[in-house]
């Protein structure tokens, strides 16, 4: 009796199992920003964690290098032209690139992705079963999400409808602001001068700026307490007078009785 039960919870954990081994080998997610060897200071990318269909690459505590762009981007005054802004087919100039790779072992089917900011899939920039793309960041997306207590965040769907069952998964780059540090383009990362991005630096700069916010919203009420209102020292000061008439008009009669 006891070996059946032994074999029956066996079994029964066996196809448990089964599902998500399948669903780690339908989907093969790569963080290949290390091998380009442009951008990322060091030799270790992102943190790569899958929970059921869903990859996260989390940067961490990174350093960077900015790069100059391409095309009619490449240059520093291509800043200012809104066509070098966002989503362009050239590179932008000042940005680092962070890259991954997802391939599909699932047969038939067309791979299809939606990549960040759009309503709908394509196969666009899919090659086979095999999808590669880089996402950029510089100092304005890494300020601005600083001060809203954000991370720049990244994602990307992808489909197949193989065999007649569609399969989805979802790649989400994360990038953390207040950690990250961003050199400028040309440096070779090792000298602080040219930093261009500190996340701690600018970290602390904006905790300091709150706390002295905080406290200057807090001083009206303080001086509200501390101080009385107008119409109260007015009071008071009619009161004075008044006494003060008093005694003037009793110290005015007892001379002129005195006479």
């Amino acid at each position: 009796m006891k070996k059946i039960m032994m074999m029956a919870v066996i079994m029964m954990a066996s196809v448990l199992f089964i599902p998500s081994v399948f669903a780690a080998d339908e989907w093969e997610v790569n963080d290949i920003t290390v091998t380009a060897g442009d951008s990322l200071i060091g030799t270790e990318g992102g943190k790569i964690t899958t929970s059921g269909n869903k990859t996260t690459i989390t940067y961490d505590g990174k350093n960077f290098k900015a790069l100059v762009g391409t095309g009619a981007c490449a240059n520093a005054e291509s800043v200012s032209n809104t066509e070098c802004q966002g989503e362009t087919t050239d590179r932008p100039y000042g940005y680092a690139w962070i890259g991954f790779t997802i391939k599909t072992t699932l047969e038939n089917g067309d791979l299809k992705v939606k990549v960040p900011g759009a309503n709908e899939f394509s196969t666009t920039g899919v090659s086979g079963k095999t999808y590669t793309d880089y996402v950029g960041i510089n100092v304005d997306k890494l300020k601005t999400a600083l001060e809203k207590g954000e991370k720049v965040v990244y994602t990307y769907d992808f489909e197949i409808d193989s065999n007649g069952s569609k399969k989805t998964h979802t790649v989400e780059i994360i990038i953390n602001p207040e950690t990250t540090v961003l050199y400028k383009v040309g440096s070779d990362g090792n000298d602080p001068q040219e930093i261009e991005y500190d996340g701690p630096e600018e970290k602390r700069i904006l905790d300091e700026k709150k706390a002295k916010q905080s406290i200057a919203e807090e001083k009206p009420a303080e001086n509200k307490e501390s101080n009385p209102d107008t119409a109260d020292i007015n009071l008071l000061s009619l009161l004075a007078l008044i006494i003060a008439s008093g005694f003037g008009i009793t110290y005015s009669v007892k001379k002129v009785r005195k006479n």
